[in-house]
């Protein structure tokens, strides 16, 4: 929970930031803040699965030819850290976030998991 609080916000500001600065645009239109919170969104989910498959050498494959005492060994890793990535890909995360135009004139909403919000 604590990496998506911490990744998702920076994913979404710079995402903000690099269409603001790429086009000299001065407001974003609600459906290109509508594609940047839902493109954040998955860009954190697919980094967390990207992290904990790079802790196996090869790829998807290679992992399932693995015995269980190798995956083991890879998992308990240094200081426990790769457990961490192991628990962080494993377990889900809900996380719901509300985005406001500073002159209050639009909101936008975004989900993760199984939290829903309504206007």
């Amino acid at each position: 929970m604590d990496h998506i609080l911490q990744m998702l916000p920076w994913s979404i500001k710079q995402s903000l930031h690099s269409v603001l600065e790429s086009g000299g645009i001065r407001r974003l239109s609600s459906d290109t803040v509508s594609n940047i919170l839902s493109d954040a969104l998955v860009q954190v989910d697919d980094s967390i699965r990207s992290n904990f498959l790079d802790l196996f050498p090869g790829n998807v494959d290679t992992f399932e030819q693995m015995t269980d005492a190798q995956i083991q060994e890879i998992l308990e890793g240094v200081d426990g850290c790769n457990r961490t990535l192991a628990v962080r890909c494993t377990q889900g995360a809900t996380a719901l976030l509300a985005l406001t135009h500073p002159s209050k004139t639009d909101i936008w909403f975004a989900n993760l998991g199984d939290c829903q919000a309504g206007t």
